[in-house]
């Protein structure tokens, strides 16, 4: 068969662990990984595939960025709620001494408590700009490796769009594109019949082939054609037009 390819919460511990859990994570780049060299000039992995893995690790970095977003805010909902228990208590200890101490010595110690406070406050305000300084980092490098892999990408299908076709990013045959909406290009898997496993159950080997319910599907305006060659060639205009 052939394919188309294209708080709820546990409470502050959680998620002080959490933050603990991520804060420990490195944002060194991996090791270089030395391509096999293959007879025949043939490579692996293929261009396209070095496309799409760059894709996935870009997605999950952004995922990354958005979960460390959302811990943070929860940090700062959670520690905004500790401060206002700890103040709440801090002033019922206040009134008991009053009771027993004189007038000057409680205005004394209200005043320091004061400057106790605004001292807390001035060192969560720059924790919290600081936290906010790295987001805003992490989100602008996700960005641009995104704007690289989008260039990239459409860098190597414009190489199958010569001579060699999709093999010259280690594809099979020539590209298409939707008949409908000219959303390409879209490279040929496996067998021209796109129907013959157009759903996501098909396995093979114990594996599932796809992940979506049409995987041949137009991936824009689910269009579908079971003839590939009644898929017109891509005209190398990226996405649908």
């Amino acid at each position: 068969g052939g394919g188309g390819g294209g708080g709820g919460g546990g409470g502050a511990e959680d998620t002080f662990n959490a933050l603990s859990a991520l804060s420990a994570l490195s944002n060194d780049p991996p090791p270089p990984v030395n391509e096999p060299t293959l007879p025949l000039g043939l490579q692996y992995p293929t261009p396209a595939m070095s496309v799409i893995t760059s894709q996935i690790e870009t997605s999950l970095d952004e995922e990354a960025v958005v979960i460390r977003r959302r811990l943070d805010d929860e940090y700062d909902r959670i520690g905004s709620e500790l401060r206002r228990g700890i103040e709440k208590i801090e002033d019922e200890v206040e009134a008991a001494r009053a009771k027993q101490s004189n007038a000057a010595a409680s205005v004394t110690r209200e005043e320091e408590l004061r400057a106790a406070r605004a001292e807390r406050r001035r060192r969560e305000a720059a924790a919290r700009r600081e936290r906010e300084r790295r987001r805003q980092a992490e989100e602008e490098a996700a960005r641009r490796r995104r704007a690289a892999d989008e260039l990239a990408t459409a860098q190597l299908f414009q190489r199958a769009t010569g001579d060699g076709g999709a093999a010259a990013i280690g594809e099979r045959g020539d590209l298409r594109m939707c008949k409908r909406c000219k959303a390409g290009p879209v490279a040929l898997n496996a067998c021209t019949d796109l129907g013959a496993h157009n759903d996501g159950s098909t396995r093979y080997k114990g594996n599932a082939v796809a992940s979506t319910s049409r995987p041949n599907n137009c991936k824009n305006c689910d269009w579908f054609d079971a003839d590939w060659h009644q898929w017109p060639e891509w005209d190398g205009v990226w996405g649908p037009h």
